[in-house]
């Protein structure tokens, strides 16, 4: 059959269905995975409509993370100053602040030691410190019900 193609080419005739030509052997450089440099023209585009895609969810779930942990702050202070008697508000100031302050200088020395120590130890760190709470409230003793004469 192949020199029905041979003959078929030589003539000027369209070869037969069996007188396909194998591709030519590629080398190293055009198998190897593309990098981003290489990336032009429509690739280039699709890449940066992509990330604009991704990178946009994630900045307004930041921006509203922030609004809503300067929001916590805010609303326990106004209700410790609607609720406390002026006596007590730098007590009780000092109560509510600590531990945001204690989080601010101890958080950043667990992060490091659990990075030090591998992927699996933070997450061990994040599931105790999430129970932590739970631990708290298992803890305190009940109050009780008495009822007050007027």
């Amino acid at each position: 059959m192949a020199g029905g193609c041979r003959a078929a080419r030589r003539s000027g005739r369209a070869p037969g269905r069996g007188c396909r030509r194998s591709p030519p052997p590629t080398s190293a450089a055009r198998r190897a995975p593309r990098r981003l440099r290489d990336l032009r023209g429509r690739d280039l585009v699709f890449a940066v409509v992509l990330l604009v895609l991704v990178l946009v969810p994630f900045a307004v779930a930041l921006f509203a993370n922030g609004v809503f942990a300067a929001a916590i702050l805010t609303a326990s202070m106004a209700v410790m100053a609607a609720t406390v008697s002026p006596e007590r508000r730098g007590a009780v100031l000092g109560q509510i602040l600590f531990p945001f302050y204690f989080g601010g200088v101890v958080g950043p020395l667990i992060g490091a030691a659990a990075f030090s120590a591998g992927q699996p130890v933070v997450f061990g760190i994040a599931a105790v410190l999430s129970l932590a709470p739970l631990i708290v409230l298992l803890t305190l003793p009940r109050e009780s019900r008495h009822v007050r004469s007027a």
